[in-house]
Formats: C-alpha cells, structure tokens, sequence
C-alpha cells in the first residue's frame, strides 16, 4: 500500500475544520473535554498521510493561527492544542519512515521534547518572564481553585487545612514532575494514536504500517535496571538526583503500563473476548488507580514470568 496524496482545498478546509471543532468541544463541553484531545493527533496523522506533508503544513498552521486568535491570553491552551497537532505531524512524518513503533514513539517525545524546550526559550527571551515560574504560578492558581471545590462540595474543614498546609509542597512536587508528566502524556497519546490509526487508515486504504502484533510488545529488558537504580535512589538523602529519578520512574511506569495492557490484550484475542467488552475492561483499567497499578505490576514482572510465552518461541 501507498500513501493517497489528496492535497484539494476540500481536503485541507476539512481538515482545518475538523481540528477547530475538535478544539471547541474539548473546551465549551466538559463531557467530552477528557476525549476529544486525543482525536486531535489522529487527524492530523490522517491529513498527512493521505494529503501529504505540503497539504498537512497549511492545515497545521491555518490551525494554530486560528487559536492564536482565541488563546492569545491564555498560553497554555494554546501551547497544549498546538502540541497536540505537532505530536500528529511528527507520527506523520515518523510512521512514513516504517521505524519500529517504540522508535517511532521515541523520535516523537524527543522532537516534541526540543521543541518544548525551544518555546521555553524563545518565550523567556521575548517577554523576559520566566516559564518555570509561570507553570508554577498556573498550578497554584488550580490549586486554589481545587480548594475552592473543596469548600463548594463540603469536603470537611480538617481535610481542607490538611491541603492548605501542604500547598507549598504540593506546588514544588507538581513542577518537579512536569518534564515526567509531559512524556508521559506524549506517549500515551502517541500510542492510543497508533492504535486508533491501524484500523482506521485499513478501513480507508491508507498506508501504514504494520508494526507486528503490538499484543506481543514488550520493553526493552535493560528497563528493569532503571527501575531498580532509581528506586534505590529515592532512599538516598534529599538532593536534585531524587527528583530526576522519580522523573524516570514515572515515565517507566507509563511504559510498563503499556506492556500490561498488551499482555491483558493478547490474551483477550487469545479468549475471544468481544470487542466491546474488550473496550469497557480496558476503560476500567485506564481510571480505576488499583487495576491500574496492577497492570503496571504484571508489564514489570513480565520480564521474568513471560507471560506470552515470548521467549519459548524465539
């Protein structure tokens, strides 16, 4: 299969379309706020493979100027939208050079990584202001309004105090794990992306490839190392090199988190589950803290139990 180039204003128009409506619903329906998101990347990936990169640039940036204009005074909307339609582009452009999945996850953190950094910059330079300051002050600020909720929903005064006590705290942790918590994100929506494009760009006659039987995933094995030396770093004295560890340790349990869900997915077609029950399990595993944890458990341990059976058959 080859990719379809469609590059008509009809094809471009769509697309832009389809992007801002995706944005709007995120924003004015709360429902769908958690949903719509990532369908943003999938568009984009959809426009670039089927129109091209050429079609897919003026759709990106006609995009971005139309949110300019709605999120002028409010950066992070627009930085997060914007990163949403980059992560699209960048499977795009990575899919096409038929990587490995995790290599073609990989380059997409690391370019949306540089890229994130660059902003970083270029804002700090322009407006003199310091960035990391700014998502400090954008925390607190949703921590107040957390607290406000609390007082509105008549959470009790003692449990209030306790996190009016620990603001401090709280907003040093937050932005401590920011860099942990944006490639998390960047690789689970990167990941869901690929999957909802494999069947998606099928049905359609687009290319893409085929990336194996993503239910026989599994992490590198050199992962456990990280694991365990980051963990033993945690019990160390407090100093910056804890921070960086429990960094790592959360990305590396969103990644052995995958390889849970891969296990729990092979055997589901191993079983014959339905698709739809297929689909409510894999929501109560995503939302529900002790499933997921459990999850995370099994990908990690996957190392030693094998168990697909990976390792018998090679």
């Amino acid at each position: 299969m080859q990719p379809v180039l469609e590059n008509s204003s009809k094809e471009i128009i769509s697309g832009i379309v389809i992007n801002i409506l995706l944005v709007a619903i995120s924003l004015f329906i709360p429902v769908f706020a958690v949903i719509c998101p990532f369908f943003i990347p999938l568009t984009v990936l959809f426009y670039r493979i089927k129109s091209g990169r050429h079609a897919c640039f003026i759709v990106f940036f006609i995009t971005i100027a139309v949110l300019w204009l709605f999120f002028s005074n409010f950066l992070f909307g627009l930085f997060f939208f914007g990163g949403l339609l980059l992560t699209g582009f960048l499977l795009g452009e990575f899919i096409l050079l038929n990587m490995p999945v995790e290599k073609v996850v990989f380059y997409v953190c690391a370019a949306m990584s540089a890229a994130v950094i660059f902003c970083m910059m270029a804002f700090s330079l322009v407006t003199g202001n310091d960035i990391i300051n700014l998502i400090s002050e954008h925390i607190a600020k949703s921590l107040n309004e957390v607290i406000n909720i609390y007082h509105d929903i008549g959470i009790s005064q003692e449990n209030i105090q306790f996190v009016e006590a620990s603001f401090s705290k709280i907003q040093y942790i937050l932005v401590s794990i920011m860099p942990a918590v944006f490639l998390c994100f960047e690789i689970s929506i990167s990941w869901v992306t690929i999957l909802f494009a494999r069947t998606l760009f099928k049905k359609k006659g687009l290319f893409f490839p085929e990336f194996g039987k993503l239910n026989c995933w599994k992490a590198p094995d050199y992962c456990v190392w990280f694991v365990i030396g980051c963990g033993l770093i945690l019990f160390l004295p407090e100093n910056g090199l804890k921070i960086v560890a429990f960094n790592v340790i959360l990305i590396l349990m969103v990644i052995y988190f995958l390889q849970g869900i891969a296990i729990i997915s092979f055997y589901f077609e191993k079983k014959k589950v339905i698709r739809s029950l297929r689909f409510f399990l894999y929501f109560i595993l995503a939302v529900q803290q002790i499933a997921t944890i459990l999850v995370v458990f099994f990908g990690f341990i996957d190392i030693w139990v094998d168990f697909r059976k990976l390792k018998a058959e090679e």
